[in-house]
């Protein structure tokens, strides 16, 4: 009885370090087990806290070189603003000395024709003299719209009806602007101003003889013909009409012809009313539209 009691006894015991040894293998693969997660874990902590760091490294060396280059383009911003400025106060300073220049000339012109008696050469002064006023009035407006490339064309017409009409002034003679809504270029603009003053000029001095009244309209049109878009300007009047040899000699009709050919623009002349006792002059110049 006692052998058996000790038999049941060893095999409880040997079982007893079975399940012992069992448990203490199942502990250490556990703790393994725990140690690789842990290791693992910490492993993909590391690799995110180095992204995370290279990233914040980027971020830091980007933001580093943008503040360098807003820096760079704000300095050269302003050093471009400052040459901008000092150009415009050079142009503007010899816009004013040009200004200063031609009224100058107008008033030694002015002094001269007053002191000369030769009617031819106080004729020759006087002519001298409103091509000066003319080409002075363009500068004048062209000095106000320096900032642009283009400018308004009425002012430009409008200054420059305002001086033909202190040379006319006496004279029964009614000046009428009749115009679209056009900008020129501001290269161009002094050349319109010196066309249309010849015009205008020459309306005045062969159209209305003996100071008789009359209207001379100046118009300004967009022209959209076979030859593509431009501008169509005409000088018209309801005098006796211009003689054929005025047409193509003086110094005038030299100055617009140069102009013209400068601007590839032509020129055509007619009667307004061909059967009338007073025909007429009609001057239509066709620009082409400039590039």
């Amino acid at each position: 009885m006692d052998e058996l009691r000790n038999s049941v006894q060893q095999i409880q015991l040997a079982e007893n370090i079975r399940l012992v040894a069992l448990n203490n293998r199942e502990a250490r693969r556990r703790l393994w087990a725990s140690i690789g997660i842990v290791v693992a874990l910490a492993a993909l902590a590391f690799v995110a806290w180095s992204q995370l760091r290279s990233r914040q490294r980027r971020s830091a060396v980007l933001a580093m070189t943008n503040a360098e280059l807003e820096q760079i383009v704000a300095e050269r911003t302003q050093q471009l603003e400052g040459e901008r400025v000092r150009i415009e106060a050079l142009l503007r300073d010899v816009n004013h000395r040009v200004g200063n220049n031609l009224a100058m000339v107008s008033a030694l012109l002015n002094v001269q024709s007053r002191q000369t008696r030769e009617p031819a050469v106080k004729d020759a002064l006087t002519q001298a003299q409103s091509r000066i006023q003319a080409i002075a009035a363009g500068q004048r407006r062209l000095r106000l719209d320096i900032e642009t490339d283009e400018i308004d064309a009425r002012p430009y017409m409008e200054d420059l009806l305002a001086e033909i009409g202190k040379a006319a002034e006496g004279r029964p003679i009614h000046i009428e602007l009749d115009m679209d809504s056009i900008r020129l270029p501001g290269r161009d603009a002094v050349s319109f101003v010196v066309i249309v003053n010849e015009l205008v000029t020459n309306a005045i001095k062969h159209a209305f003889p003996s100071n008789i009244p009359g209207r001379i309209i100046i118009g300004l049109r967009q022209n959209n013909g076979s030859e593509g878009p431009g501008l169509s300007l005409s000088v018209e009047d309801d005098g006796v009409g211009t003689p054929l040899e005025l047409e193509t000699k003086g110094l005038g009709q030299t100055v617009i012809a140069s102009l013209l050919r400068s601007m590839r623009a032509t020129m055509a002349t007619e009667a307004v009313s061909p059967d009338a006792e007073r025909p007429g002059t009609r001057v239509t110049l066709t620009f082409p539209k400039r590039q």
